[in-house]
């Protein structure tokens, strides 16, 4: 409304003078779309600063999460390294030797063994139940700002687990991690 300054013909002047209309009509004033950007500067700087600053905190609340990715190759075969010939004679592999080989490998009993040896159940990083640290998402989920004892009354009290079996789905959440 306040950014023309420039005169042109509005629908009313043009009809009312008859049915000619401007060739200009249809064409974007670039000057005029400058000067109304830079009238309203600081309303583009601060739009862009808070933007920054609101992506800069939903980032450095994120868990960094790290994937990594291997490739075995398993050689079936059993050579004895004493002429040329008994080396490529033995080429032939057992596909299921490298499958059973590779199910073993990818199997929850053995990932459980290496959980209960290096002590995961105990590192926030694996169980995220021991992840204290309130993040963005927390404090922008209005459920959180209810009371306790309202949040028990609207739905429900928490079923109580035996602690033996709370230790149980601690420790095959950190085998599913």
């Amino acid at each position: 409304m306040y950014d023309q300054n420039y005169p042109h013909n509005s629908p009313m002047t043009s009809q009312a003078g008859g049915s000619q209309a401007s060739e200009g009509d249809d064409l974007i004033d670039i000057r005029g779309v400058f000067l109304m950007l830079l009238r309203r500067k600081w309303v583009v700087i601060n739009t862009v600063l808070f933007c920054t600053f609101l992506a800069l905190i939903v980032v450095f609340q994120l868990t960094p999460r790290y994937q990594a990715t291997a490739m075995l190759a398993l050689d079936s075969r059993q050579s004895q390294v004493v002429d040329v010939e008994s080396v490529l004679s033995g080429i032939g592999t057992d596909a299921a030797v490298i499958k059973t080989e590779i199910d073993i490998m990818q199997s929850r009993r053995l990932v459980g063994l290496a959980v209960d040896e290096l002590g995961l159940t105990r590192d926030p990083e694996f169980n995220g139940a021991l992840n204290t640290r309130k993040g963005v998402t927390y404090w922008l989920n209005p459920i959180n700002y209810i009371p306790e004892s309202w949040q028990r009354a609207l739905f429900g009290e928490e079923e109580q687990l035996p602690e033996a079996e709370l230790l149980a789905m601690q420790r095959a959440q950190v085998i599913d991690a």
